[in-house]
């Protein structure tokens, strides 16, 4: 026993006490989200690639699986005893941490051996006593860090480096940069440069040593993790193109330059601090060790964004020099200057042992969410539930405690949803909230989970106190209870149109959780089944079925021929034997009122009837179903489908009737009316409107949310007032600018000549991107093209590409847009070309791009032949595709072939939303004028007049083939664009 003592007695103290840091603070933060994440994956998912999170909620940049991989391995024995055990999965987190914890400890081990070795066993004791005093060391070591696992390699380069194997210790930073954390070529450089100036090391020879070390790194990270990104990939290569090249960390925050040597450092060495910069007075051996850590720390110094993680790996070597100056204290404390030197540092260590303390009770409060959770698991009775319990956490929560690992069995259901408004969160089906917020509409708060605040210093004992306040709060839903009054788990898509019953409607949650919809003869019939979810007890709260009903609404909502009915769709989704949820039914009108026996309506369903039908049948039939429900059914939602379907529709007069009645009725107290308002004007061009909502909005005390400030954004007519919204939104506590936000700013800018601040407003959307957003990218590229900014246009497309592993046709026709309108036609070309093996369909809008161009640079034949080819890829040429020919054929003075592809324009599917462009009418009617062709221009203004156009004032003044004007084209696309993201955010 005494030799085990004598031999893992340190490793003993040092374990006990990481230990107690892991069960004691056992939850995580957003910084190990992504390790978290994987190890969770790996242990319950295994082989099932489809089911990870990282594929789903990628991050600003890819990290490597290797350090999960090997944490994963040790600890599976043990989280596969807790499985069959039954233990709730906070456990093998627990245990994941643990086994970390032994790796990073049993590499210090290492270093510590060859202190001894070095120094001698006094100065390794006070190595480990050094090291026990401080918090931060021994509590990140059981953290899933890219640092941490960075740090065990660097522990072992320290040893090997003492030990005099200097190659070995080259190996191990170079496995350390290329795989883990690249900037310990910060520590790399120094250290690898002490060596060739002492004459360690054979410049050749550690050269030969150093690419043979890389290129096997290299080579396992890009095997490993291409197969777990399926794609081609390095992760810290991308992350220090990231951070060092395009400088992206900062966005996160900046601190001074001396912030480490000020900061940091102090708190994280303590007593180890100055003993640190006495060592190296005290033995020669020191410096030669401390100067290479000290660039590191230096070189470090001069990224704007710092956190102490990073150069925790700085921390040991420090300690080495803490601890040879203490040796010799201790050993000189009888001489008289010695002594109270002496009495000094243990004072020192008794502060250190007082601080650490403090810091740990103050990190073991600093993980509200987490507790928030388990105490919700503990309290709340889902086994005696009728069905799944929904609980939302919002990303203040998510941020703070909460990992997959925290997540019960069913009927617990999960969803992070971001950018949800907390007036919105009552027309969700969330049973339990978790979020910040101290009261929301509709919820009683349950608890609160108090949270670490601030350090207080105070007379008597204790002088320091830790002051907590309410983080976390915890709310159920009043009228879960009520069936009447139960919704829908809400929209897994966040950029609903303009109009989606989204807004306002509340949706009957059904019992059946999957219904399938299966032909039998001629009837149909509904077959109800359990979803099988392949989790391994967990919950993929992301793939809930949802998407599938994003997928109908746009089809109904994109739907060529209207007059077919919602149900058509319904139908092609049933012949294809797809699988719908029972919320998607309830929310198509034409299957509900067909099963009227199934389903009790409700005033959420009138909503939603209302919506759909103002989109597939349009304003008169909207009016008369709003008719016809019942008066105790119009509550604001019903009034705010109707809202939104003369807004979508541009009737002003009925939209501001309707308004009024809303303000009456006291349905007009939250922000979503008035952006639905604010929009409508922006459409109408009529920009003081929107001043006179937010006026409005202000005197009511109405809070404007993120999409009021971003509409009003858009509204302003200077660059100065612009700024001066955007300083009023960020004074506003409860905004987060969004992707959004700036590129609203940016489409300003471009409109008003401000090309620099355009440029810098798209780095701040570049930087706001989440996970595998598409959306964001599409305004990039099509504002990046009205930059003219050939070289960030690119830049863009290549970080798109290596992103999302599909890009959509949208994302090829904002390319081509883009090089279109700069120019750049080979490039555009070359884009088209791309494009075609990978499509998801034939779009005639991105071939009509190129066609345009080539008809407006007299290049009709070029034109003609891409029209050939569409037409053999099986192609359908839209409204839009005939009217670049007819362009061309006026131009060439061909009326008669002009006249045709007019013809086909007006009677190709979809021609009812097209709008025939006024110039190239024009054009036409002033040629038959030239040629004397009475009879083909009657014909054209007779295909206007049937389709309705004529009403347009644009198109009467073709009646006198007057045409004065002329538009700006850019102008057109940016304006249209911003529209459209405003409309897509509502």
């Amino acid at each position: 026993m005494a030799k085990f003592l004598q031999s893992y007695g340190y490793d003993l103290i040092l374990g006990s006490i990481a230990a107690i840091y892991v069960v004691m603070a056992p939850y995580t933060k957003v910084e190990e989200s992504f390790n978290v994440q994987s190890m969770h994956d790996i242990l319950y998912h295994r082989h099932h690639l489809d089911s990870y999170d990282h594929l789903e909620f990628p991050g600003v940049v890819p990290r490597t699986f290797i350090g999960a991989f090997i944490v994963s391995i040790f600890a599976s024995p043990i989280v596969s005893i807790f499985t069959w055990l039954g233990f709730s999965k906070i456990y093998s987190l627990v245990a994941a941490r643990l086994v970390l914890g032994c790796i990073i400890l049993s590499t210090l081990r290492f270093f510590r051996i060859q202190i001894r070795n070095k120094f001698g066993h006094q100065v390794e004791s006070f190595f480990v006593l050094l090291t026990s005093l401080q918090f931060h060391l021994l509590f990140y070591c059981t953290r899933p860090l890219p640092n941490i696992l960075a740090l065990g390699l660097v522990n072992l380069a320290y040893g090997n480096w003492l030990k005099g194997n200097f190659y070995s210790a080259l190996s191990f930073l170079i496995f350390a940069t290329v795989i883990f954390r690249c900037d310990t070529m910060l520590l790399l450089g120094p250290i690898g440069l002490e060596f060739l100036l002492t004459k360690s090391i054979s410049f050749w020879k550690a050269l030969k040593y150093c690419v043979g070390t890389a290129v096997l790194a290299v080579g396992l990270t890009i095997f490993v993790d291409s197969i777990m990104w399926k794609k081609f990939v390095w992760p810290e290569f991308e992350v220090f193109w990231f951070n060092s090249i395009l400088n992206r960390s900062s966005d996160w925050g900046t601190h001074s330059i001396h912030w480490y040597f000020t900061s940091a450092l102090p708190r994280s060495l303590l007593v180890a601090y100055p003993l640190s910069l006495v060592g190296t007075l005290l033995d020669r051996r020191v410096p030669f060790l401390i100067l290479p850590v000290l660039f590191f720390v230096i070189l470090y110094s001069k990224l704007p964004h710092k956190e102490l993680r990073f150069i925790i790996s700085s921390v040991p070597m420090f300690n080495l020099s803490a601890a040879v100056a203490a040796s010799r204290i201790y050993n000189n404390r009888k001489k008289s200057i010695w002594k109270l030197v002496n009495m000094v540092m243990l004072a020192l260590f008794a502060i250190s042992a007082g601080c650490t303390v403090v810091t740990f009770m103050a990190s073991y409060y600093n993980y509200p969410s987490g507790y928030a959770l388990k105490r919700l698991h503990q309290i709340s009775h889902p086994a005696n539930a009728a069905g799944e319990e929904w609980v939302h956490i919002d990303t203040f929560s998510a941020m703070n405690g909460i990992s997959r690992f925290c997540e019960d069995d069913f009927p617990w259901r999960y969803s992070k949803e971001e950018e949800i408004v907390v007036e919105e969160l009552r027309n969700r089906n969330f049973t339990y909230l978790v979020n910040e917020h101290p009261s929301v509409g509709g919820y009683k708060c349950l608890f609160c989970e108090e949270g670490f605040d601030r350090l207080k210093l105070q007379r008597g004992f204790p002088p320091i106190v830790l002051v907590k306040k309410g983080k976390v709060y915890v709310h159920r839903d009043m009228k879960k209870e009520d069936p009447l009054h139960e919704k829908w788990p809400g929209l897994q898509n966040r950029n609903v149109p303009l109009a989606s019953s989204a807004s306002y409607s509340r949706l009957p949650r059904c019992i059946s959780p999957v219904v399938s919809v299966v032909s039998l003869s001629k009837k149909t019939a509904i077959v109800c089944s359990i979803s099988q979810v392949y989790g391994y007890g967990t919950v993929d709260y992301e793939r809930r079925p949802i998407i599938q009903w994003n997928a109908i609404y746009r089809k109904i909502s994109l739907m060529e021929k209207p007059e077919l009915g919602a149900a058509s769709v319904l139908n092609q989704w049933e012949k294809g034997g797809r699988k719908l949820t029972k919320w998607e039914l309830c929310r198509v009108y034409d299957w509900m009122n067909k099963r009227g026996e199934r389903f009790r309506l409700s005033a959420s369903d009138a909503a939603i009837q209302l919506d759909l039908i103002g989109k597939v049948r349009g304003i008169s039939d909207a009016e008369d179903f709003f008719l016809t429900i019942p008066e105790d059914f119009k509550d604001r939602r019903v009034y705010g489908s109707l809202l939104n379907a003369y807004v979508r529709a541009k009737s002003r007069e009925k939209a501001e009737t309707l308004l009024d009645k809303m303000r009456e009725k006291g349905y007009a107290l939250h922000p979503l009316p008035f952006n639905v308002m604010m929009t409508l004007y922006m459409n109408l061009r009529e920009y003081d409107r929107v001043d006179a909502m937010v006026y409005e909005m202000k005197q009511k005390d109405i809070r404007l949310d993120i999409y009021s400030y971003n509409i009003w954004l858009s509204s302003c007519g200077s660059v100065e007032k612009m700024e001066q919204v955007y300083q009023l939104m960020k004074s506003d506590v409860s905004i987060n600018p969004n992707w959004t936000t700036f590129s609203t700013m940016a489409t300003m800018y471009i409109k008003m000549g401000e090309t620099e601040k355009a440029e810098d407003a798209l780095r701040k959307v570049e930087a706001r991107i989440t996970g595998r957003n598409r959306i964001p990218y599409h305004y990039l590229l099509s504002l990046y093209g009205s930059v003219g900014n050939t070289r960030e246009l690119y830049r863009v497309w290549n970080v798109y590409k290596s992103v999302v592993p599909s890009i959509p046709n949208l994302g090829y026709h904002a390319l081509i847009s883009s090089l279109v309108r700069m120019g750049d036609i080979e490039g555009a070309e070359k884009a088209y070309e791309e494009w075609l093996p990978v499509k998801s369909s034939y779009d005639p809008r991105i071939p009509n791009l190129l066609m345009n161009v080539y008809v407006k640079n007299d290049q009709v034949e070029k034109a003609e032949g891409l029209f050939d080819h569409m037409i053999e890829m099986g192609g359908k040429p839209s409204s839009g595709t005939w009217e670049i020919l007819a362009d061309g054929h006026t131009r060439r003075r061909r009326i008669a072939e002009a006249l045709a592809c007019l013809r086909e324009a007006f009677s190709a599917e979809g021609s009812s939303n097209w709008r025939p462009k006024v110039l190239m009418l024009s054009g036409f009617f002033k040629l038959c004028e030239e040629e004397s062709d009475v009879a083909s221009k009657e014909t054209v203004l007779e295909l206007l007049r049937q389709s309705g156009h004529l009403q347009d004032k644009s198109y009467q003044a073709l009646i006198g083939v007057e045409e004065n004007g002329t538009v700006n084209d850019s102008y057109v696309h940016e304006s249209d664009a911003l529209l459209t993201q405003l409309q897509d955010d509502l």
